[in-house]
């Protein structure tokens, strides 16, 4: 059975036995895990090129340059450990989620408006010294098709396709499996792993089957799925850009808790445009793994208000007539920017792989009734620019409350399986 796996993934001679940590052994210290010869098209404002770096750390030096161009810092994400710190939601990692556990990973990213990209063939050039002075560099070439996606798109069959034909990975490692017609995450996961579909389009509807894994892993999120803007970034040469904006983004945890979340540079500090809305009272669903559910998600945008919404149901059981979430910007102070455009994508945190089939996304004509939700939906929890100090408090506090919520489950045996 042939699976399309990232390179660093594959079985075989000198496979890496874990394909988020780099393996002892491996002659090359820099490699990537999607391959020598990528291909892209325009799916958001950045190229992602994901990078292993197998050498001590932390680097004394890391960049990457296009087609011969100047060089650009890189962040290499440090052995750190996964504990309160100073950074963004109580992390301990600069990177924030973006690669936290993922020791000597890196993610090249690349405008596409970048004066040196070209369409058609371009290389990457990756070079990094390593803390005890060893140096590695290392090249990649890919494919630049700065044509967005259009729509309606249709992914429900896979036969004959590549993951690079129809997704980029934005964070984490993905499989296409054309014989059982899905697309899966690559165990160990890590956080807000994400791999877009779409391009950036207004108002959108997305309909797909998901599986959960079977398997009990740590898991934050077990999906869903995203109506992705863009990552920000922090600090100029800081090498990644940590901050997180969407326009809907679905998410389903362990014990059937189910959220939405509408964010411009979440994971951003001290940035005054920055602002989330998310749900305050997480609604709850009898969650099963290993059987399949149908999943409704819908993204409405425009230059005053964004509104987004899912339902999931166990399929062969008929569709709900309610929202299991709904979510809104109603109440966000007029100032901060709403989000008109976003690219759809498959989002998971932590756990077990989970599975997505007979995808399909859509152009959402948007009615008066549909907006008339903002004004009825659930209470909404809206933050705007984020204090240090404030936020240090309030996330110490949310890690507590998430912990015992997780204890309080296992100890309830909390049917999950």
């Amino acid at each position: 059975m042939h699976h399309d796996r990232p390179d660093a993934v594959r079985s075989g001679a000198g496979a890496r036995t874990d394909p988020l940590l780099p393996a002892p052994g491996v002659p090359d210290m820099i490699t990537f895990p999607y391959g020598d010869q990528q291909r892209f098209r325009r799916r958001h404002d950045d190229v992602n090129v994901l990078v292993v770096f197998d050498g001590s750390l932390p680097v004394r030096r890391a960049t990457w340059a296009l087609n011969g161009g100047p060089t650009h810092p890189l962040y290499v994400e440090p052995a750190v450990p996964i504990a309160v710190g100073p950074y963004a939601w109580n992390t301990n990692s600069a990177s924030v989620f973006r690669l936290q556990g993922k020791t000597g990973w890196a993610n090249v990213e690349i405008p596409a408006s970048a004066p040196d990209l070209r369409v058609g063939h371009n290389e990457v050039a990756v070079e990094i010294t390593a803390a005890d002075g060893r140096s590695g560099a290392a090249t990649t070439t890919f494919e630049w098709d700065p044509a967005p996606v259009p729509l309606p798109l249709d992914l429900t069959d896979l036969r004959g396709r590549s993951l690079q034909d129809v997704g980029q990975a934005v964070n984490g490692l993905f499989e296409l499996d054309p014989e059982r017609g899905c697309i899966r995450t690559v165990e160990p996961i890590g956080a807000d792993v994400l791999l877009l579909l779409g391009s950036p389009h207004g108002s959108q509807e997305a309909t797909y089957r998901v599986r959960f894994g079977t398997e009990r892993r740590a898991a934050t999120y077990l999906g869903l799925s995203d109506f992705f803007v863009g990552h920000s970034e922090q600090e100029p040469d800081l090498g990644i850009k940590p901050g997180y904006s969407t326009a809907g983004l679905a998410t389903i945890a362990p014990g059937g808790w189910a959220q939405m979340w509408i964010a411009r540079g979440d994971c951003l500090v001290d940035v005054p445009w920055a602002w989330l809305v998310r749900s305050r009272y997480p609604s709850r669903m009898r969650l099963r793994t290993g059987v399949d559910y149908r999943v409704r998600h819908q993204s409405l945008m425009s230059d005053e208000l964004n509104l987004t919404r899912f339902r999931i149901w166990r399929e062969g059981r008929p569709e709900p007539s309610t929202w299991l979430c709904v979510e809104h910007t109603a109440g966000l102070d007029e100032r901060f920017e709403r989000i008109t455009s976003a690219s759809f994508g498959l989002f998971q945190f932590g756990g077990p792989s989970t599975e997505w089939s007979d995808l399909r996304v859509s152009r959402l004509v948007v009615t008066d009734d549909m907006w008339s939700a903002a004004v009825a939906g659930p209470r909404r929890r809206i933050r705007g620019p984020v204090n240090r100090v404030r936020k240090a408090v309030r996330d110490r506090a949310r890690w507590r409350l998430l912990e015992l919520g997780q204890r309080l489950d296992r100890r309830r045996d909390v049917p999950v399986g």
